[in-house]
């Protein structure tokens, strides 16, 4: 694995805020772009944690009859998924819903990382982390000879389908024969790859969500980062830093939008208007 830079210690959010500029104005020693895309934050509450999908956190090897009984209870749940072509966003919206996935979350959104660096300070490692990764950088593997307008989304779809079980071939001979796919397009299967997907539900929105989805490999993401596109930020005094954020409301009822959310934030505060 090449070595993935630390880019600074984040104290407080007003320091976490100008690291941040600091980052988007070029000044630390990180790939940008252009084009001022977003860039995409995760943020972990403990610093040891790798970059894995609840799926291969947990070791569980039960992906497939997971998606399988969701599909045969999706009347009752009143689910209205194709479950192939729609597969991507099944994932996603199971991922929030807390169903151990092999998609991985990521945000937009800086101060929501930075959350979820803070939250569950009383966690064995008294620090987190701030993932920080250049997706459009990262994703140059997936380039194809020629331009391809549906290269992107296939890539996302054949992942996806790993989740029945299918091997690379099983899956190229569906898109090709059910969806007349151009199955060419698909790259280097066994790595992740980076994506914005629809937003379909409330946390999703909240969270301003995107994604890694794996491919074929189970390893962290960390080692298929080669070219610095992927570095972070060490997060000390998590308690201070996650009250401060409810200050600026950026808090557990911000950021899950339900009654989960309701819950959290009314244990911690006893209330949704305190701070």
């Amino acid at each position: 694995m090449a070595k993935i830079a630390k880019l600074g210690e984040v104290n407080c959010v007003a320091e976490y805020i100008c690291l941040i500029k600091n980052l988007y104005d070029g000044k630390l020693n990180f790939p940008m772009i252009e084009s001022h895309r977003y860039l995409f934050f995760r943020g972990q509450c403990d610093a040891t944690w790798t970059l894995k999908p609840s799926l291969f956190r947990e070791g569980n090897d039960c992906e497939r009859d997971i998606l399988l009984d969701i599909k045969q209870f999706s009347p009752i749940l009143n689910l209205k998924y194709d479950f192939i072509i729609d597969l991507p966003q099944v994932l996603i919206d199971l991922q929030h819903a807390g169903v151990p996935t092999r998609v991985l979350d990521w945000t937009v959104e800086p101060l929501t990382a930075l959350f979820f660096a803070a939250k569950g300070f009383d966690c064995k490692c008294n620090y987190g982390k701030v993932w920080v990764l250049n997706p459009w950088e990262y994703n140059k593997f997936l380039r194809y000879k020629t331009a391809h307008v549906q290269s992107h989304d296939i890539n996302i779809l054949a992942r996806a389908m790993l989740a029945y079980g299918w091997k690379i071939d099983e899956i190229k001979k569906i898109l090709k024969e059910q969806f007349n796919y151009d199955t060419r397009v698909i790259k280097e299967f066994t790595r992740p790859m980076a994506f914005v997907g629809v937003f379909t539900n409330d946390r999703k929105n909240a969270q301003h969500g995107c994604f890694t989805i794996f491919g074929e490999k189970k390893e962290a993401f960390e080692e298929f980062c080669k070219n610095g596109e992927l570095a972070y930020f060490v997060v000390n005094n998590q308690k201070e830093i996650l009250s401060d954020l409810n200050k600026l409301y950026i808090n557990d009822f911000s950021l899950f939008p339900d009654f989960y959310g309701v819950k959290e934030q009314i244990r911690k505060y006893k209330s949704l208007f305190k701070f």
